[in-house]
């Protein structure tokens, strides 16, 4: 009777054993995942910041552009406008408009 409990005592410890090993690499295989997942998510932030960089880049560029037209003589810039945009001339000047059909688009 002894030998039947000391086998029973072993079958328990293997049976133990086991399960913890199971547990142990359920535990390891979702630390590497984890692991994995935020490497994959550092890698996207990292590149949205290069982006969203890029656009600040440019947004001061612009601004400086714009600064430039407010601090300088704004009056070339202003005839610019009114010529290109709306259509505006000088006092005196004359306009010629191409009334071909099609010629203008």
């Amino acid at each position: 009777m002894a030998k039947k409990q000391v086998k029973k005592n072993s079958e328990r410890r293997f049976k133990g054993s086991y399960i913890l090993l199971a547990a142990a690499l359920v535990l390891a295989w979702y630390l590497a995942m984890s692991f994995i997942n935020a490497g994959v998510q550092i890698h996207r932030k990292e590149k949205e910041l290069e982006e969203v960089s890029q656009q600040v880049v440019e947004q001061q560029e612009e601004n400086a552009h714009l600064q430039a037209i407010i601090d300088g003589d704004q009056g070339d810039y202003m005839e610019k406008i009114a010529r290109e945009e709306l259509g505006y001339g000088k006092l005196g000047e004359k306009f010629f408009y191409n009334v071909t059909p099609g010629a203008n688009g």
